[in-house]
């Protein structure tokens, strides 16, 4: 099922878009600012949050430091571009255990699904 994001208009696959209902009210506020159409059965591009999400951070910090570090900076910028700043440490475990240990961690999943 594909639905329009109310930020850039485009429509998406509903798991690549996130409902109204399910942002934060400080961002909805922001979006709401930006996009008056934007109301409860709205729906924002994964990508289009993240902008928020960033624009949030930044005036956070701004207002509680006054100017941003360069670290602070390289945050947000990160946000932006969506980049993970940390490795997969679960990927890295991953890598190392036995064929034993992978059949023992899936039969724990599986059972405590």
């Amino acid at each position: 099922m594909n639905v329009t994001c109310n930020i850039c208009k485009k429509r998406f696959p509903i798991a690549e878009v996130t409902p109204s209902r399910f942002v934060r009210s400080a961002l909805a506020h922001r979006i709401a600012h930006d996009h008056a159409e934007w109301d409860a059965d709205s729906f924002i591009f994964h990508d289009d949050l993240n902008h928020y999400r960033s624009q949030y951070v930044q005036s956070v910090l701004t207002e509680e430091k006054g100017e941003l570090t360069s670290l602070e900076c390289d945050v947000i910028e990160s946000l932006k571009q969506h980049d993970i700043l940390t490795t997969n440490l679960n990927a890295a475990v991953d890598d190392t255990l036995t064929v034993g240990e992978r059949l023992a961690d899936r039969v724990v999943t599986f059972i405590a699904i």
